[in-house]
């Protein structure tokens, strides 16, 4: 089967227990069960990964992007100014999240 990593930024750990009203009631588990479940769907398997550290993605990424379909990130807010991530990411298919489970059909072709 193959594999789509989904990887969280930093502080994405706190979703549905951090100011609930913003961000909304789901928990980063249920997100991700709710991803493992439409991917699986299409035949892909979700390797999961969390970190509030710059370092802990790139280290995940260069581990796991080669062998992966594609990959999944909120990369939180080093969606702003986090080049070091970026270039991890050369190359390769990338799709952006937020509360777009719905659309992981889309993302995934």
């Amino acid at each position: 089967m193959k594999t789509i990593l989904l990887i969280h930024g930093p502080n994405l750990n706190m979703l549905g227990k951090r100011d609930p009203k913003h961000y909304g009631s789901l928990t980063l588990r249920e997100l991700e069960k709710q991803v493992s479940a439409e991917a699986k769907k299409h035949g892909f398997k979700v390797k999961a990964f969390q970190s509030n550290y710059e370092g802990g993605i790139i280290d995940f990424l260069q581990k796991n992007a080669p062998k992966a379909s594609g990959i999944l990130i909120n990369a939180g807010a080093y969606t702003h100014y986090s080049y070091a991530c970026v270039a991890v990411f050369a190359g390769e298919k990338v799709g952006s999240y937020i509360k777009a489970v719905e659309k992981l059909a889309e993302i995934i072709k």
